[in-house]
């Protein structure tokens, strides 16, 4: 997009579509990153509860947003763990249930206000709250250095109930980022998610090994 805008023609040239509202702001840190030898290039957020009014100069950049069963979790391995779910309602169910078992626990979802989404998302990144139960909405867009762990709480489908192979490609991704290692978790309750599972894993032509969850050690020493 850089290179093609013309800092004479004082109308905007570039529009980039984001999917979420969090992917549009690191698009836009970015774009502006890359942009700072040239102070004439303006960037604006056209996203809701941002007004985008200018006087003469017109803005040059459009950034656009548009619209896992129990966890144990040991601090001798985790830094800050980022558990993936389908729905808002069992993503709220989880973070209530995490929470009474004393976890720092913040909950993400797409209903909230764009200020509330932008305010959780920093208080994590802060490390206020070590888990962070969130839906597809923020399967993609979120980089946090801190992260260690994503749990597939639920393994991601379409509407048709088919799996969702690209969500899951981006939830696993805000692991193991800035060259990092980092741990993807998927937790198997049925058939039916053991079929998805395997699809999965077929898809990608990717092995997905199986973690026996009455030996923590044998999660620590993958996790290090």
């Amino acid at each position: 997009m850089l290179s093609r805008v013309e800092p004479a023609e004082r109308y905007p040239q570039c529009l980039c579509l984001s999917p979420t509202y969090e992917l549009a702001l690191q698009t836009g840190k970015v774009i502006e990153q890359m942009g700072k030898f040239h102070p004439e290039l303006k960037l604006a957020y056209a996203v809701r509860g941002n007004k985008c009014k200018y006087k003469g100069v017109r803005p040059k950049q459009l950034n656009i947003s548009v619209k896992k069963k129990k966890i144990h979790s040991s601090d001798t391995f985790i830094s800050q763990i980022f558990p993936s779910l389908q729905t808002r309602k069992t993503a709220s169910w989880l973070a209530a249930e995490l929470s009474k078992e004393g976890h720092q626990v913040a909950l993400l979802s797409g209903e909230m206000m764009v200020e509330q989404r932008a305010a959780v998302i920093e208080r994590f990144r802060e490390g206020k709250e070590k888990v962070l139960v969130t839906t597809n909405v923020c399967a993609r867009g979120i980089d946090v250095e801190q992260v260690s762990v994503v749990i597939n709480f639920d393994l991601p489908v379409d509407k048709d109930g088919n799996p969702d192979n690209e969500t899951y490609l981006h939830r696993i991704g805000r692991t193991g980022r800035f060259g990092k290692r980092g741990l993807a978790v998927n937790m198997v309750d049925s058939k039916h998610s053991m079929n998805i599972l395997n699809r999965i894993q077929e898809h990608f032509n990717k092995k997905i090994e199986r973690l026996d969850t009455d030996d923590l050690d044998e999660i620590e020493k993958i996790a290090n």
